[in-house]
């Protein structure tokens, strides 16, 4: 499990071409279990991830122009992801992924609530899509956020201004 950290000891900066291995790196880790019940031998899951990570980037980039690419820092080092698209009426969360290790520890879910105040404070609504096994999605729901649209992989999710306030007591 991570450790429990302050935001205030990350550090944000946008992703370039040289965090291309990190990313490749960390993407893997997140479908590490999956293709651990495959048959298939390294070459093959290298090859699967390289395609489903270039998919993936290439969706993100045609779909989410002007999207916010972060790397999440920890003492100079790289240890996550963070994607962002705002529009006018909403900010669609695309990843939070952090390495293994820091996962578990508050770092996504204090990532959640600083953008769940920010969307809300300026009255926008907070997306995500997540797969339907993740064990994130139950975080979801207890910070506010409402399966709008269920599906057989990913589930789109919503919380909207109201659902936030009501959490609060507001």
């Amino acid at each position: 499990m991570g450790e429990n950290l302050s935001l205030s000891k990350l550090h944000f900066r946008t992703v370039t071409d040289t965090d291309r291995d990190f990313l490749l790196e960390l993407y893997a880790s997140t479908r590490a279990s999956e293709l651990s019940q495959t048959s298939w031998d390294e070459r093959q899951i290298n090859a699967f991830i390289e395609m489903q990570f270039r998919a993936q980037d290439i969706h993100y980039r045609n779909h989410y122009q002007g999207a916010l690419f972060q790397i999440v820092e920890l003492n100079a080092q790289a240890i996550g992801r963070y994607y962002l698209h705002e529009t006018e009426q909403d900010v669609r969360i695309m990843e939070i992924t952090l390495l293994p290790d820091k996962r578990g520890g508050g770092i996504g879910r204090s990532l959640l609530q600083r953008e769940i105040q920010i969307a809300h404070t300026n009255g926008k609504t907070l997306s995500l899509h997540v797969e339907c096994f993740n064990p994130a999605m139950r975080l979801f729901e207890r910070l506010g956020f409402r399966t709008k649209m269920p599906g057989q992989v990913y589930h789109y999710m919503e919380c909207e201004p109201e659902n936030f306030f009501n959490l609060r007591g507001g």
